[in-house]
């Protein structure tokens, strides 16, 4: 899964609309982020927030860019600070709650994240993003429909069991070694430990959530999963994303290493030879090949293990930082090339 925290639409419409320096320098802030570039928006915003201290939308532009370049636990004060403001517009109001209730969740401040999620609802009842607020509630785990589930603390999980989920001592067992086993070779500390949803009726879930199973959301260590899914590949989502902090995504690197350490010991290229993909790797990295999940999932798993088997671990978490092609290429110079034609030859024969 892609580690967007966050949408930035919901004001980026009012700004564009406005003429005025302050709204061009605000609309610039929001596609600065859009590109991925932290620092200079946090900059600009910074000096829209001195030159507009009672502005709302100066210090969401401000909490956004913050979020972007440090973190949740750095965007929290940002975000207070323009509730504390004596006034400000509703809409900006609506948007720092939602932003404020997935920081505190992040940081494991459940009673804040709840807090600022009810007024959320509350704020955008009857508007037409309510089902969207509503639906994010429900991610959160904040939602009535979960009294009925069983929670289980352990060192490095929260999980939340629905009724019918068998055998939950073995499921958390194996949960807690893969978790183990994985971070051995990460060494991430995460800012809290991950929310594991575990879903008895995966068509109900996907109903109620509004996407199927199985999800993780990296920055929140948060995952929504079923019994049927493998021991490793969700965890692995959140513990990438706190043992670096990436700067380009890329679905075959990211995807690829959580195939990699799913614990599943299936065999990527075996996969591979049943669907017939013979395309050069390079292409599909690239995005100049179009591949689906089907492809993209084993591959990626495959790349991952060969870099990591023959590089270590230092070269390829350069690489989880930025995922591209290129950034590839700079990394491991002409051995790349040796591997991508190593598996491309092991493909055909």
């Amino acid at each position: 899964m892609n580690p967007k925290l966050f949408t930035f639409f919901v004001l980026i419409s009012c700004f564009f609309a406005s003429p005025s320096l302050f709204g061009q320098d605000l609309t610039r802030v929001f596609s600065m982020l859009m590109e991925r570039k932290p620092d200079s928006a946090l900059t600009l915003s910074r000096q829209i927030v001195h030159d507009y201290p009672e502005s709302a939308k100066a210090y969401y532009a401000m909490g956004k860019a913050t979020l972007m370049k440090s973190g949740l636990p750095a965007a929290i004060p940002i975000y207070e600070k323009l509730l504390a403001l004596p006034s400000f517009e509703s809409d900006v109001k609506e948007s720092a709650m939602f932003d404020l209730s997935a920081c505190y969740y992040g940081v494991g401040d459940y009673g804040e994240a709840r807090a600022k999620m009810a007024e959320s609802v509350r704020l955008s009842k009857g508007k037409k993003n309510e089902p969207h607020v509503k639906q994010r509630a429900r991610i959160l785990g904040f939602d009535s429909l979960y009294t009925s589930w069983t929670d289980r603390e352990t060192a490095h999980f929260v999980f939340h069991f629905q009724e019918g989920v068998n055998n939950i001592d073995g499921f958390i067992a194996r949960k807690e070694m893969a978790f183990d086993i994985i971070n051995s070779f990460f060494r991430a500390k995460p800012l809290k430990k991950i929310d594991y949803f575990v879903w008895s009726d995966e068509t109900e879930a996907s109903k109620i959530l509004n996407r199927p199973l199985a999800f993780t959301e990296p920055d929140l260590a948060l995952t929504h999963t079923s019994a049927i899914h493998t021991v490793g590949h969700e965890m692995t989502h959140s513990i990438c994303r706190f043992a670096v902090a990436p700067t380009r995504v890329h679905k075959l690197i990211w995807e690829g290493v959580c195939v990699y350490f799913d614990q599943s010991r299936r065999s990527s290229i075996q996969t591979l030879k049943k669907l017939g993909f013979n395309s050069q790797i390079a292409g599909v990295w690239k995005n100049e090949i179009r591949a689906g999940t089907d492809i993209i999932y084993p591959l990626g798993g495959e790349l991952v293990r060969r870099l990591i088997d023959k590089y270590g671990r230092d070269k390829f978490m350069q690489l989880l930082t930025d995922q591209s092609y290129d950034s590839a290429v700079k990394i491991y110079g002409n051995d790349l090339a040796v591997v991508l034609s190593e598996i491309e030859h092991d493909l055909k024969n």
